[in-house]
């Protein structure tokens, strides 16, 4: 089987995915590979295959769904990205409270003393959402998980 001539793989992409020798490589590009030389290296290079560092019952099913191998529902693809949207999001938030906290610094010497109490109380808060502990996505697919469990 041929590799798209649009998007064709170098031959050090191909040692390095498959680990073939130099000269198959440059064979393959040539001749053509077996098609499941031709299919890994086009899911490797998509990054359609999950990373060695996410949990090893992490998978994906005969569906095309996403199990996380706690006997929970598998995800589709539409409720990956939702996850994805949520944890950016989660980073917005958490660089809105930095610049929340930098305005109450600003208004700290600006306001009588009966307001800057009042403010203390928000900075506080916003202290607790901060020592929240960020998550990858990965993370969010297990914290998910647990909750819907």
């Amino acid at each position: 089987m041929q590799f798209d001539p649009e998007n064709r793989p170098s031959w050090r992409q191909i040692v390095s995915i498959t680990g073939v020798s130099e000269r198959t490589a440059r064979r393959w590009l040539t001749e053509g590979a077996p098609t499941y030389a031709v299919r890994l290296i086009d899911l490797e290079r998509r990054g359609r295959i999950i990373p060695e560092s996410w949990p090893e019952d992490f998978k994906f099913n005969h569906g095309g769904y996403f199990e996380s191998g706690n006997h929970q529902p598998a995800y589709n693809w539409q409720q990956l990205t939702w996850l994805k949207y949520i944890v950016s999001c989660w980073y917005e938030a958490l660089e809105a409270v930095r610049l929340a906290q930098a305005s109450i610094d600003y208004l700290t010497d600006k306001l009588p003393r009966a307001e800057v109490l009042e403010l203390e109380a928000h900075r506080e808060r916003l202290r607790e959402i901060e020592r929240q502990r960020r998550v990858s996505v990965a993370e969010a697919v297990a914290l998910a998980s647990e909750r819907t469990g």
